[in-house]
């Protein structure tokens, strides 16, 4: 299950869970190339937006998710007060991206205040009304980090020791200072092999500013067991009463027809997928420390090894609808469908079959579906999706 890569290359770290056991780990590669330092069980790797299901998990012990954010954080400016903490956790809050404002993304590995970090997007409108659609949004799960500050009274660091990683007995965990020397800390690398800077915690935060091993993370997946937390599985229902594949801090889904629920992450280095079947009591972990690394893939070949479900049936052929053609983008991602049927996103092209009228599944891989809505297209693959809006500006992320 290894990716294929030199023996002096950057490394990988995956387990696979079934019902709390560990039933498979490897580690390839070197956590830090210059001090020829292996990958192990327990190299602490960054987990970029898995960061994401923590934060949630802390904020549902903590907090009242349908009170609104001026409740918690007076201050807040007028254009999102009234966005509920429900709408932070599931991206439906309308509250721009603050990794897109010009500039700040170079600014992100300074330390910086909560009103510096504020100031980048607090003049600038919504970019929807709140739940009326779904756009991942880090700028979101920054600020639940500062209402639960506000809350508590303490750090985020200390809130999220004491709501998950204790009492999930994950001892290497935690949210990364910008000046912690950490044993056994891997280095993130670049495509190119040169060594990577992580932004600083006071932006990347609760957002993306944990780390962990794959020891405390099969610690984390034994935790989730026990808890059984279904509700934070269903996926977000929009006011217009069409679903998006996240719910409570977690990517959801189905994958041949089981129901998943997971996230994935990257950061300047760093990749991370986790990945659970909750009524197969299975879960899945990867983590790498180098950019480019394909973690969807890699986790899809170890799914398919140990969740054996039948490959879906391509349709035949038919057309796609005229009005259909055009290109639909979301915050990091877009779609292209042509009039002979192709659909390009990713770089790869797929050739559409029709489910039904609104439904198409990819000939190339019958594991990719897209659904249209009105002038929206939801594209649902392996273990995630992305939903595209026609029309929307084209976005520029450093993520």
């Amino acid at each position: 299950m290894s990716p294929s890569a030199p023996s002096a290359s950057p490394g990988t770290a995956v387990a696979v869970i079934r019902a709390g056991e560990m039933i498979h780990q490897e580690c390839t590669g070197f956590a830090d190339l210059e001090w020829r330092q292996p990958v192990a069980p327990d190299t602490v790797f960054a987990l970029a937006s898995v960061t994401k299901p923590f934060t949630a998990l802390t904020v549902r012990g903590l907090i009242d998710l349908d009170t609104t954010i001026g409740a918690y954080l007076p201050n807040y400016p007028a254009a999102g007060r009234d966005v509920t903490v429900r709408q932070l956790l599931t991206h439906t809050s309308g509250i721009p991206e603050f990794l897109e404002v010009p500039g700040f993304h170079a600014r992100s590995y300074l330390p910086q205040t909560p009103g510096e970090i504020l100031a980048a997007f607090a003049d600038l409108p919504l970019d929807f009304a709140p739940g009326s659609r779904f756009s991942y949004s880090n700028t979101g799960y920054w600020l639940l980090g500062q209402i639960v500050e506000a809350v508590t009274g303490g750090s985020f660091a200390e809130a999220v020791a004491e709501q998950v990683l204790r009492p999930a007995g994950m001892i290497d965990t935690r949210v990364l200072a910008d000046d912690a020397v950490i044993p056994r800390r891997a280095r993130g690398y670049s495509e190119s092999g040169g060594a990577t800077r992580m932004p600083s915690v006071t932006v990347a935060g609760a957002a993306g500013g944990m780390v962990s091993t794959l020891e405390d993370l099969i610690r984390f997946d034994r935790f989730l067991l026990r808890e059984d937390d279904r509700a934070a599985w269903m996926p977000v229902t929009l006011s217009s009463g069409r679903t998006e594949g996240y719910g409570l801090g977690w990517s959801v889904g189905a994958y041949r027809g089981v129901e998943f629920a997971g996230h994935t992450g990257s950061i300047d280095g760093f990749v991370s997928h986790y990945l659970r079947f909750p009524g197969e009591q299975l879960g899945f972990i990867v983590l790498g420390n180098r950019e480019g690394l394909d973690v969807h893939a890699l986790t899809r070949r170890l799914v398919e090894t140990h969740l054996s479900r039948p490959e879906p049936v391509v349709p035949v052929p038919g057309p796609v609808p005229a009005e259909l053609v055009g290109t639909y983008r979301d915050q990091d991602s877009a779609v292209t469908i042509s009039a002979d049927g192709t659909a390009t996103f990713g770089r790869k092209p797929h050739h559409l079959r029709p489910l039904d009228e609104a439904t198409y599944v990819s000939a190339d891989d019958p594991d990719i579906r897209l659904r249209a809505h009105g002038n929206a297209v939801t594209v649902e693959f392996p273990f995630g999706s992305f939903t595209g809006y026609r029309g929307l500006r084209s976005f520029t992320t450093n993520e």
